[in-house]
C-alpha cells in the first residue's frame, strides 16, 4: 500500500462537494478513495462494512490473539528468567496460532 502521509485540502462549491460524495457513494467506497482513484485513473477499492455477526467475530479472533500473545509473553518470561524452554507447550502456542489464523483468514473478506 503507498503512503498516505501527505494531506490534502482544498475547497469546492457545494454542487461539486456533492457531485464528489455522490460518485463516492456510487463506487462504493471513501471520499478519498475515490479521489486517490480518480486522479491516478483507476478502479477505486469498494469499502466494505462488516455485518454486525462479522464484527462479533472479529472481536472474538482479536481476543483469542491477545490471549494466546500473553501465553507466549509469559513463556518467553520463563525462558529469559530460567534459560529454559517448555517446548511442548510452545508447540501447542504454535499450533493455537495456526489455527487462530486460518479462522482470521476465513473470517475476513476476500481482498481479490
Amino acid at each position: 500500500m503507498a503512503d498516505k502521509s501527505e494531506r490534502l485540502t482544498l475547497r469546492l462549491s457545494p454542487a461539486d462537494a456533492a457531485a464528489v460524495r455522490a460518485a463516492a457513494e456510487e463506487d462504493g467506497c471513501s471520499v478519498s478513495e475515490c479521489v486517490r482513484a480518480r486522479v491516478a485513473s483507476r478502479r477505486p477499492r469498494p469499502r466494505r462494512s462488516a455485518s454486525e455477526s462479522e464484527r462479533a467475530e472479529l472481536a472474538r479472533l482479536r481476543g483469542e490473539l491477545g490471549k494466546l500473545g500473553s501465553n507466549l509473553n509469559q513463556i518467553a518470561r520463563v525462558a529469559n528468567e530460567t534459560g529454559r524452554v517448555d517446548w511442548s507447550t510452545l508447540a501447542g502456542l504454535r499450533e493455537q496460532f495456526e489455527s487462530l489464523a486460518s479462522e482470521i483468514s476465513d473470517a475476513l473478506p476476500d481482498r481479490s
